[in-house]
Formats: C-alpha cells, sequence, structure tokens
C-alpha cells in the first residue's frame, strides 16, 4: 500500500528524474529557496496553491529524497548535481522547497528565484525543538541520521546545540551568497519575520516577484487560512510550535547570543536583523 502511495504522491518527480516529463506552460519556472525552520512547509503549500492556478506543476524534490535514497540535492557539489541538472526546466515548473542552494542549476538566471530568511539565531532554537520533540523521522536509509541527530539533541541543552550547530548554519548563508546572489542579483528575499508581523503585504510581494496571479476570493482565503494556523501558545511537540521573532532572547543565555552575533555578523547586516 505504502508503495503505491508513493508512487502517486511522487509521479512527478520519478519522471522528471527519468526525462519523461513534460509541461507546456511558457510562464518562467519559480525555484523556492529557504533554511530549515523557516516556514518551509507554509510557504511550500502556499505557493504550489498559487501554481496550479497558473498552470505550473509542483515538484517536490527535497520531499521525494526524505522518502527515498535519492540525495538531498542541496547537500550535493556541482559534479554530483550533474546528475540531477536535467530536471530543472526553465518553464513550466514551480520547485519547493530546499533548504540550501542547489550549485549546477542550468540556466539559472531564467527562473524566478525566491528565497525566504530567517533570524539565524531563532532558526537555531526552533531547530532545536524541532530536532528533539517533533520533526518527522523518515523510513530507509536515511532513518539512523535523524534518530542519532534526536538522540543527540536530547543529551544537549538548548545553548549547547545551538553552538554546535552554528557553524553548519553560517556555511548554508555563505553558500547562497557564493552561488545565489553573485548570479541572481534579482532574488526575492522573503522575510519570515515580515510574514508572520504583516501577512498580507509579504503575500503580494511574494506573488508579485514570482509572477503569479490569484483572484481576490482566492487571496482572502490565504490571508484567512495564515491566521487560523498561528498558534495561540507554545507547544514543543508540534511542527509549528510557536514561531514568534526574536525568541531567542528569551531561550538563550546572553553570552550564547553574543557568541551567535559574531558568528553570523554578515548575514545579520545583509538581511536587517538587530544584533
Amino acid at each position: 500500500m505504502f508503495g503505491r502511495i508513493f508512487h502517486d504522491k511522487f509521479r512527478v518527480e520519478k519522471a522528471l528524474l527519468r526525462g519523461r516529463h513534460r509541461n507546456r506552460s511558457s510562464s518562467s519556472s519559480i525555484l523556492h529557496f529557504s533554511f530549515n525552520k523557516a516556514a518551509t512547509q507554509t510557504v511550500k503549500k502556499l505557493l504550489m496553491a498559487c501554481a496550479k492556478s497558473n498552470a505550473l506543476t509542483s515538484v517536490l524534490l527535497h520531499d521525494y529524497a526524505f522518502h527515498h535514497s535519492m540525495p538531498f540535492l542541496d547537500h550535493l557539489d556541482r559534479e554530483a548535481m550533474k546528475e540531477y541538472a536535467h530536471v530543472f526546466k526553465p518553464e513550466g515548473y514551480l520547485y519547493t522547497v530546499f533548504g540550501g542552494m542547489i550549485e549546477g542549476i542550468p540556466e539559472l538566471e531564467r527562473f524566478k528565484v525566491v528565497l525566504v530568511v530567517r533570524d539565524p539565531r531563532d532558526i537555531l532554537v526552533s531547530d532545536y525543538f524541532s530536532i528533539a520533540h517533533s520533526h518527522a523521522i523518515p523510513d530507509g536509509e536515511k532513518k539512523e541520521l535523524y534518530l542519532s541527530r534526536r538522540e543527540t539533541a536530547l543529551a544537549s541543552t538548548i545553548d549547547e546545540h545551538v553552538l554546535a550547530n552554528a557553524d553548519k548554519l553560517r556555511a548554508v548563508f555563505e553558500r547562497y551568497e557564493q552561488h545565489l546572489f553573485s548570479i541572481c542579483p534579482g532574488v526575492h528575499v522573503a522575510r519570515y519575520e515580515d510574514m508572520v508581523e504583516d501577512f498580507p503585504a509579504w503575500l503580494d510581494a511574494l506573488l508579485s516577484a514570482c509572477g503569479l496571479d490569484i483572484p481576490e476570493a482566492k487571496r482572502r482565503q490565504l490571508i484567512e487560512e495564515n491566521e487560523a494556523r498561528r498558534p495561540k501558545g507554545e507547544n514543543i511537540h508540534k511542527h509549528l510550535r510557536k514561531g514568534m521573532p526574536g525568541e531567542h532572547r528569551e531561550k538563550l543565555a546572553p553570552a550564547t547570543i553574543e557568541t551567535l552575533d559574531r558568528v553570523f555578523q554578515k548575514p545579520l547586516e545583509r538581511f536587517n536583523y538587530r544584533r
């Protein structure tokens, strides 16, 4: 039963990998990049809902890799990515969502590119609670990796966890800087904090950057759904645990924050986060 469900859910992805999928739309494809714990699932579902009415086919390569032996594409170098480069087509598709930069996408400058960012200090706090308590555990080859990460997180304090993972997250920011902004200076940067504080304005800017037209009724629906989804309190066992900007100031020790401010000096300045 699971095999049939898996096949149906990832029919598009499997066809693209085999070079057999076609979409006749002439609209520019969209690449949705982000960071893990920066509303990846929320923005993914929103873009998918809007892409469908604009004749774009949604492609969930990261989701496919989560359940499959295929590697996460943002973990590959340019040489290893050559095996998968053919799945990226500049017209007709929405590729969502990747938690890191993918090197070697052909004709990258022809895509509409969105990068959703979040204060890296809050990302690390959210990552601790996700890994320790709420993140889904995949079956198959990646299961032991995720179980090991959970075991390590549960054995650590939150301050220990964020400091141990800070350099790894900084490398994700640096990879976007080196391999995305240098090629696509017109990347639409959508900040998580702006989404939380003024969702309608954030939504309008995102849809405009992606060239997605939706009816006003659909826009109102998305705004209402976002409001209904907002947590009323904190629940560490839920995927959407709390989600309020600046919570590193209440969760982390001052000395830890000082260290993170140094580690993330450049991204904090680039994306206008207060030190």
